[in-house]
């Protein structure tokens, strides 16, 4: 069975207290520093004494008006994506910044109602608060923080190993002293957690499965009941005339919304996400939208992140999402009762590459997803359109992305292909096969990968 993999993400409105909301902001300019000096292993909350968290941020929203013209106040985003069960990962930030994460909550509207010793506060406030993603994607599936760690010392040492065996060496025998070498410091056990590739195989078996089911019922009903048909068509009608209602609101909107953004403002928004892009292999991406004020609309952003949620689980279990290979979590939250859509993103390379990876391989499903948000550009049947226009997409992506007050990544210097070649080599250790003149060949491309 596959290692469990969760986030715990949760959008909280903040106390008007500008006094505490500066304090606030000092803390988490604290704990962003010891990020930087020594990866969190000291300092208010120390992510990097923590065994179960991949990746953490903390944030602070802009005000905002919902569909319904309702101000929404400056909220606080926690994130994290972490191991195993939840009580055990709370326990770990409480242990870890208990002070710290008391102070934070404090500062979020109806902690202070909560009853009993801080720690049980701390816990059921968390607990209540917390947003269950609708879609939730894993690059690396299956691979704890713990393994990630022990896969990379071991490939380290297996690099070491390689890198003195003289370059014509029969394979067999190559394969024989790199083994010997790692394996007694390593031990056998529990060098590979999980036959991931025999995983894979079965959650593709049953995507086919499930989609094949999936098309033979849609068959019987349209043949059973073709009266079906009516109101298909009709939600298509429904959907093509919200579309262009909504285009016609973005030209109206583009150049204002250019103009709210200019000058001052977007160079401070700029200043703040340059101060956390770039700074390692890795970058993230933390935005939130404005659902259109449509029953039509939210009802297929459930439908379309549902979707989503089954392909990923089922489908995208190898390091890719609809063809973009460098996402290590990526998770979508409908919040505020359908008003605002969340997106919490840790991924590889620069931001331009990421948006650039999702217009080349998967601007129709992002479109299906954002369509329904203000300001996106236009579509037209969902996915057509939308991402497509790249310089847009960049700037609606850039115009709703919040610049984050904490971010932290157990790995910061390893990408998804690292990860999973890396598990791929240390694989190669246990695999019967390799290391007899029989499997010459597969022994040799195992040598070639390292």
């Amino acid at each position: 069975m596959l290692p469990k993999q969760e986030t715990l993400t949760v959008v909280i409105p903040l106390c008007s207290n500008a006094g505490r909301l500066k304090d606030l902001k000092e803390c988490f300019a604290a704990i962003q520093a010891e990020v930087w000096n020594n990866r969190a292993t000291a300092g208010p909350i120390q992510f990097g004494r923590m065994k179960r968290v991949h990746f953490a941020r903390f944030a602070i929203t802009e005000p905002d008006v919902g569909p319904d013209a309702a101000p929404i106040p400056p909220c606080l985003v926690f994130s994290t994506e972490y191991d195993g069960d939840l009580d055990a990962h709370i326990d770990e930030l409480i242990r870890f910044g208990g002070p710290a994460l008391l102070f934070v909550l404090a500062c979020c509207e109806g902690f202070e109602s909560e009853a009993g010793p801080d720690e049980l506060r701390v816990r059921r406030f968390l607990k209540a608060k917390r947003s269950r993603p609708e879609a939730f994607y894993i690059g690396a599936l299956g691979r704890t923080v713990d393994q990630i760690d022990r896969e990379r010392r071991l490939c380290d040492s297996i690099r070491d190993c390689a890198r003195k065996l003289p370059p014509n060496m029969d394979p067999i025998e190559a394969w024989g002293q790199i083994a010997s070498h790692v394996m007694p410091s390593a031990g056998r056990k529990g060098i590979q957690a999980i036959n991931l590739p025999a995983h894979q195989m079965g959650r593709g078996i049953a995507f086919v499965g499930a989609v094949a089911g999936g098309a033979l019922l849609a068959l019987y009903l349209i043949y059973a009941f073709p009266w079906i048909i009516a109101p298909l068509v009709f939600l298509v009608f429904w959907l093509r005339l919200e579309e262009d209602i909504h285009a016609e609101r973005v030209a109206a909107l583009q150049g204002a919304e250019s103009l709210a953004q200019s000058g001052v403002q977007e160079s401070l928004r700029e200043q703040g996400h340059a101060k956390f892009e770039d700074r390692w292999d890795q970058n993230q991406l933390t935005a939130i939208t404005v659902i259109a004020p449509s029953a039509l609309r939210r009802a297929l952003l459930r439908l379309v992140l549902a979707a989503v949620s089954f392909r990923a689980s089922f489908r995208f279990t190898r390091g890719l999402l609809d063809g973009v290979p460098t996402i290590h979590f990526a998770h979508w939250h409908v919040i505020e009762k359908g008003r605002r859509l969340l997106f919490v993103s840790n991924y590889d390379g620069s931001w331009a590459s990421y948006l650039d990876d999702f217009i080349v391989h998967a601007a129709g499903p992002i479109s299906a997803i954002w369509s329904h948000s203000v300001g996106f550009p236009p579509t037209r049947f969902l996915m057509w359109g939308g991402a497509e226009d790249g310089p847009h997409f960049k700037a609606f992506a850039r115009r709703h992305q919040i610049v984050p007050s904490v971010w932290y990544s157990a790995y910061p210097d390893l990408s998804v292909e690292e990860i999973t070649r890396n598990s791929q080599l240390v694989a190669g250790l246990e695999d019967a096969r390799l290391g007899q003149a029989r499997y010459r060949q597969e022994t040799k491309t195992w040598l070639e990968a390292i």
